[in-house]
């Protein structure tokens, strides 16, 4: 069941930072844990839907794609504003994200766990790339915040590049930071920029990735294998997940209707 998964990634993230927080702190964790296995997100499970994923094509990333994602991670890796909070302490832990294609929109939510394990409060301007070309617009309708604490962090400088956002962390805290926005689409592929983690340095504790597309549609490429397959609520979903993760390529997906 996926709630048990979710209040497994907690415990691995306190297992994981054990070494760099007091006890308290990894209790703190596996009580968040312990709080959404047994209040939170008792969603029914999805099935295992029984056709072969095989059947699937998955075609190639094309060279200018590769070539230009090579290029913004080469800048993002010595952008000055970008990775100077992970040398004082910030680091990024969990990825769950979400794409969903609704008419001609890609509507993205992804859920970011990310660790201060300074001494001191942190205040850091963070990019979120998003880049935009001929079959995706800007971003837009963007929103940054920590629902638990029903908090928003003020978003700005959108661009046909991605956008910034003001992180703020207590010391010594994890939080689960969620950000929403949508693209239009110009056509019937899109795709999303996993290879900016690497700019981080390890590997992720965990990460899930769903693609939900509307029923009967037939999904074409895809970034990962085996993806596991359900229908529900005239949505065909995709889903795949992995523990202690270096993405290799980004997220990219085309499909027709």
């Amino acid at each position: 069941m996926r709630f048990f998964i979710k209040a497994g990634v907690y415990l691995k993230v306190a297992q994981r930072i054990e070494n760099r927080v007091d006890l308290l702190d990894c209790r703190r964790l596996a009580c968040r844990a312990w709080d959404l296995l047994i209040f939170q997100d008792l969603r029914p499970c999805w099935t295992r839907d029984a056709s072969n994923p095989a059947n699937i094509e998955s075609s190639k990333t094309s060279y200018p794609a590769k070539l230009s994602t090579l290029l913004l991670i080469l800048i993002w890796s010595t952008f000055p504003a970008f990775l100077p909070a992970q040398g004082r302490g910030l680091s990024f832990e969990t990825e769950q994200l979400s794409f969903t294609v609704q008419d001609s929109l890609w509507l993205f939510e992804g859920d970011f766990g990310f660790y201060n394990s300074g001494t001191k409060a942190l205040q850091q301007a963070i990019f979120f790339p998003v880049p935009a070309n001929e079959k995706q617009s800007r971003a837009m309708q963007v929103s940054v915040s920590i629902e638990e604490q029903q908090k928003s962090f003020a978003v700005s400088e959108i661009s046909p590049q991605g956008f910034w956002f003001q992180l703020s962390m207590q010391p010594q805290s994890y939080e689960t930071i969620r950000i929403r926005y949508q693209q239009s689409l110009q056509g019937s592929q899109a795709s999303y920029v996993l290879l900016s983690a690497l700019t981080w340095g390890k590997p992720l504790a965990y990460a899930s990735y769903s693609l939900r597309l509307p029923q009967g549609s037939k999904l074409l490429h895809y970034p990962f294998a085996n993806p596991e397959q359900s229908t529900q609520d005239e949505w065909d979903i995709y889903y795949w997940q992995f523990y202690d993760f270096v993405p290799e390529v980004n997220f990219e997906a085309e499909w027709e209707r």
